[in-house]
């Protein structure tokens, strides 16, 4: 869905926020050239990328969240911009790019999923863990640093990879969590723990071993 400008100088905090005359129309007609049927060149796409991030920087988070919304879907969306939400502190921004942007790369998903280890972000971690194709890097942190939450979104991920480390930390980590976060009920809730979560991702080793 393209973005408009005359619905979204409507819109509160949006409003008071954001210059609906110059900022407001320039930052939506960057990003409707990424959203239109027919691709940009590169040197087209690059130049509105560089444009669309600087105006970013600047701008309300109200309209970067719009913006990371729109743009999070997109296979041919702008990398720089797209970067730049992803790092964002506010969950609202980073969260749908995290999820589901096909333009990060696998080395910026595990430098994010390293500084929101470090700067503790459950919001983040968990919007990591439910992405697609995730490699040994970014689960080996996951399993070391999640919260329940995280182990049980990463362990429901079907094409997540594991080394054999980050399988046996999630089993662990997840039993210890669950049992930590149940009800005191005897010895019941250690016993009823599973050896280990539904990890549906492959590890590295049963692929190598395949090859």
């Amino acid at each position: 869905m393209h973005l408009f400008p005359s619905e979204l100088a409507r819109e509160e905090p949006l409003r008071s926020e954001v210059d609906v005359d110059l900022e407001l129309p320039a930052i939506c007609a960057f990003a409707n050239e990424f959203l239109a049927p027919i691709p940009l060149s590169d040197e087209n796409a690059e130049l509105c990328d560089e444009a669309l991030a600087t105006l970013l920087r600047s701008t309300s988070a109200s309209l970067k969240v719009e913006v990371a919304e729109r743009l999070a879907h997109v296979e041919t969306g702008p990398r720089r911009t797209m970067r730049l939400l992803a790092y964002e502190r506010t969950p609202a921004i980073a969260v749908p790019v995290l999820r589901y942007s096909p333009v990060l790369t696998q080395d910026d998903v595990a430098a994010i999923a390293r500084l929101r280890s470090q700067r503790f972000s459950e919001e983040h971690l968990t919007a990591i863990a439910a992405r697609r194709e995730l490699d040994t890097r970014v689960t080996d942190m996951l399993t070391a640093r999640g919260t329940w939450r995280v182990l049980e979104t990463l362990a429901q991920n079907e094409t997540a990879r594991f080394s054999l480390l980050g399988l046996c930390r999630l089993a662990m980590r997840s039993c210890d969590l669950g049992a930590s976060s149940a009800p005191a009920q005897g010895t019941a809730a250690t016993d009823s723990c599973p050896n280990e979560p539904n990890a549906g991702g492959r590890t590295k080793e049963a692929d190598d071993a395949e090859s």
